[in-house]
């Protein structure tokens, strides 16, 4: 369920990158799953985009990829190349830290 009871005022325009953050920050905090967090962020209004995408990749590292949504996620265009491209990077990621 999506929740919109805030803590903090979202702010008018996250102009800049630590404001842009923040508004990332605050809409991850206040949800409770990735479609949530997604949601409240790209509501914001202003650079909601760049909120977004911050708080996406906050979310979903936080969630995992198998919480977007399945119309999200099948609708990406280049989906293979995305997805063969994320395995790639997870594999070296894994290497990398087995020694």
């Amino acid at each position: 369920m999506l929740r919109r009871t805030r803590i903090h005022p979202a702010p008018r325009r996250a102009s800049t990158a630590p404001a842009a953050l923040a508004a990332a920050l605050d809409s991850f905090a206040h949800s409770g799953n990735f479609r949530d967090a997604v949601l409240i962020s790209a509501n914001l209004g202003g650079n909601s985009d760049v909120v977004a995408v911050m708080c996406g990749a906050l979310a979903g590292a936080h969630y995992t990829a198998g919480t977007i949504p399945a119309s999200w996620r099948n609708s990406l265009i280049k989906k293979q190349l995305i997805e063969s491209t994320a395995d790639r990077l997870l594999a070296h990621a894994l290497l990398d830290v087995g020694g």
